[in-house]
């Protein structure tokens, strides 16, 4: 009786326990159509908001084939606020918007369909934690992790991305690594690259091919030797100027080494600067990129120098020797020479900069996806250290202007100012002509000028009177003087034809003058003149009229109007005032160019500084196909092949013995 109740009793608990927890089960894990339909629509992150809270932004991924993770980081610095690169040696990272445009689509992000809430689909929906400990070698259906955390390294987003839909573009599986359940969302993933090009400046030297001004070119080689050490044989060196005005290449100095002693030499007979080569250079220079990097041994100065701490460490040594790079000891300091040689370029902005190519490697990669940019960023990669150097030469001093200290010295400047205003009105002044040489440059200047006829007619030849303003005239415009004489000569009622005679075929300076005016100004007939001689004249006119110059209408217009009337002498207070003005206007305009001067120079400087403190840290790897283009052979510098016809002239054949560099070149 009393097993019966006792059973009775736990069976009534039993059943009360299953309906109560029944009744108090989750509404999601008691119906999935349930908990598809409440889910839909709804954000991945609700409480993820603002893309600028992002202060780190991690990618994994899993290299299937080879068995390997790949981790890719992006980072602000706490203490600079600066992105970097802690995937690699904490490199500076061009990524503000490099980070936005990444965790922007993670906000909001709409969940459209939910496709499984079953642990086993993960491999089948590619959604496999990839930074799961439990990961094995050779596991399939592993995605890729994003993970957005904030300054205070909480997580922000973490989300798993899978494969994409079948017949949906631009929609992917994806996982929130801490749930089984599989989400649809709409995510493009061109943004979460882990091309290490993509999140830098890529530019390396950021100089544009017309900012070039000069190159150089050390040519070298360093050998091991038997001993254990290395000795360099040098090849040649040449130093070379551009003209970006002219399209101009210069050869400034050129030596080559026999038996280890530099030589002065010139370009070959018949030889010229190979333009076609050296402007391929100018263009590798813009184009060099950095294609990856490597912390450089600590002790190695930003200028290259190695200190005390470099050579004692063994370490330091031999990672610059596998990179090709060799300390040579010189007095107190250490130079670095490098196994590819050197090039130096220098700009207009008086910035030069000094390349030290190091030794070929095999593809470092950059540790992200595989590049579609085609050999060129697949092939051989080269080390290259490069510092920067700032150029005195680049800025001569500026042409400022005397001061007058005296009324004279200001007097003396403004007339060589306006001598230089008006070269032509000054050389017209020196090119004047006497009355006789004017006379002669009107006639046909490879005959003599004919012989008067004797004439029992005087009369004819009074309107030839010597006068200088016709002369003058006369000298000044040859062309309208013949012009002019020849429409004089169609006029019946010239006295010159009747009272003169002259060679057949020349004028006589009678006719030269007569004829010299306009036809309507020419001589009148008699009863005209009668008539203009009984109509009274104000004197002034008369004056004017007899006056006036044979030459063409403008001659005769010019002459008609009054002369106008000088200014009066400035007086001695008035040229004082002048003065202290004048000082004051040249000082004022001395001292820009003064201020403009050295304001490049300061700017060139900070360049200077700015891009050592950038180069300081780093090997930088480059494509050896642009290193080939910067690397000239003494054989490919010059050729024999005639200067195309745009680009022939002085200037581009041989070297100035001895002329001077743009700038100094290291190494001589």
């Amino acid at each position: 009786m009393n097993e019966g109740r006792t059973t009775a009793i736990f069976a009534a608990v039993a059943a009360v326990s299953l309906g109560l927890a029944w009744m108090s089960k989750p509404e999601a894990i008691s119906d999935e159509s349930d908990l598809k339909k409440e889910r839909t629509g709804q954000a991945v992150f609700a409480k993820f908001e603002d893309p600028d809270a992002a202060a780190s932004f991690q990618i994994v991924k899993y290299d299937e084939a080879l068995g390997q993770l790949e981790r890719f980081e992006v980072a602000k610095d706490k203490t600079s606020n600066m992105w970097k690169l802690p995937s690699y040696d904490d490199y500076p990272a061009d990524a503000a918007e490099q980070v936005r445009d990444a965790t922007t689509p993670l906000i909001s992000l709409p969940i459209l369909n939910v496709a499984s809430l079953d642990q086993g689909d993960h491999t089948l929906y590619g959604v496999v934690n990839p930074d799961s400990e439990g990961l094995t070698v050779g596991e399939s259906g592993v995605g890729m992790l994003l993970r957005v955390k904030d300054n205070s390294n909480q997580v922000l987003a973490e989300l798993v991305v899978g494969k994409e839909v079948d017949g949906a573009e631009g929609q992917r599986y994806v996982r929130i690594p801490s749930e089984d359940a599989v989400y649809v969302v709409e995510l493009d993933t061109a943004s979460f690259s882990t091309d290490f090009q993509k999140w830098i400046n890529q530019e390396l030297l950021e100089v544009r091919n017309f900012d070039i001004s000069a190159v150089g070119l050390r040519d070298y080689a360093i050998l091991p030797t038997q001993d254990g050490r290395y000795a360099m044989s040098r090849n040649f060196d040449a130093d070379l100027s551009y003209d970006s005005a002219a399209n101009k290449w210069s050869l400034l100095r050129l030596l080559t080494y026999e038996s280890g002693k530099a030589v002065e030499s010139s370009l070959a007979e018949g030889e010229r600067l190979n333009d076609t080569v050296l402007n391929e250079l100018r263009t590798a220079v813009q184009d060099l990129e950095i294609v990856n990097v490597r912390r450089k041994p600590k002790g190695l100065a930003a200028d290259l120098k190695a200190d005390g701490s470099l050579m004692g460490n063994k370490e330091s040594l031999q990672s610059l020797v596998n990179q090709g790079f060799i300390p040579q000891e010189s007095g107190k300091t250490t130079e670095i020479f490098a196994t590819g040689g050197e090039t130096l370029v220098g700009t207009q902005a008086g910035v030069k900069y000094l390349l030290r190519f190091g030794e070929v490697v095999a593809d470092l990669g950059s540790q992200g996806e595989d590049d579609e940019e085609g050999e060129e960023e697949s092939g051989l990669r080269r080390y290259l250290l490069v510092s920067a150097v700032f150029d005195d030469s680049a800025f001569p001093q500026p042409e400022v202007e005397p001061v007058p200290t005296t009324v004279e010295e200001m007097l003396e400047l403004q007339k060589q100012e306006e001598e230089e205003a008006n070269p032509a009105d000054a050389a017209e002044e020196d090119s004047e002509l006497p009355p006789e040489d004017s006379k002669q440059s009107v006639e046909d200047p490879a005959q003599p000028p004919a012989e008067e006829p004797a004439s029992d007619e005087p009369a004819a030849e009074e309107p030839a009177t010597d006068e200088p303003a016709t002369e003058e005239s006369a000298s000044d415009e040859p062309v309208a003087v013949e012009d002019a004489a020849e429409q004089g000569a169609a006029a019946d009622s010239s006295p010159a034809e009747e009272g003169a005679e002259a060679a057949p075929g020349e004028d006589s300076p009678a006719e030269l003058e007569l004829n010299d005016s306009d036809p309507q100004d020419g001589p009148a007939s008699d009863e005209e003149a009668t008539a203009e001689e009984a109509t009274p004249k104000p004197d002034a006119e008369k004056t004017d009229a007899e006056a006036a110059p044979a030459g063409d209408s403008d001659s005769a217009e010019v002459d008609a109007q009054p002369e106008p009337q000088a200014q009066a002498p400035k007086t001695q207070e008035e040229l004082e005032e002048e003065l202290e003005f004048v000082r004051e206007r040249i000082a004022k305009e001395n001292q820009r160019k003064l201020d403009e001067y050295h304001e490049k120079k300061d700017a060139a400087r900070k360049r200077v500084q700015e891009l050592n403190a950038r180069f300081a840290d780093w090997y930088y790897v480059v494509s050896d196909n642009v290193y080939r283009k910067l690397k000239i052979s003494r054989e490919s510098l010059g050729t024999t092949e005639p200067a195309p016809a745009a680009q022939s002239g002085p200037g581009l054949g041989g070297p100035s013995a001895g002329g001077q560099l743009p700038f100094s070149f290291p190494g001589n």
